[in-house]
């Protein structure tokens, strides 16, 4: 069966991206944020993360909260959703 999205937090993804790179507003609703990807070496801040989603224009890869702990903790989808429930749970 299939379960419906639930929005988690509107600063999760940008909490989990923050604490591998720095990020900083970029536009006036603070919804989107941008910095350098820690994925390669990016001098121009290429990644843009929003409420929901993160990219990279300079590397292509881009998800969800899941996939970024994946990437940046080198773990599987399972492992990174049980990182994720222990990072909502503290943070509640």
């Amino acid at each position: 069966m299939e379960e419906a999205f639930t929005p988690l937090g509107k600063g999760l993804l940008a909490d989990l991206v923050a604490a591998t790179t720095p990020l900083r507003p970029f536009d006036a609703d603070g919804d989107r944020q941008r910095g350098a990807c820690p994925f390669h070496a990016d001098p121009t801040e290429s990644l843009y993360v929003t409420s929901w989603v993160w990219h990279c224009f300079a590397c292509h890869s881009g998800g969800d909260a899941v996939r970024w702990i994946m990437r940046s903790d080198g773990v599987d989808r399972n492992e990174a959703i049980v990182v994720l429930q222990r990072h909502v749970d503290f943070h509640r």
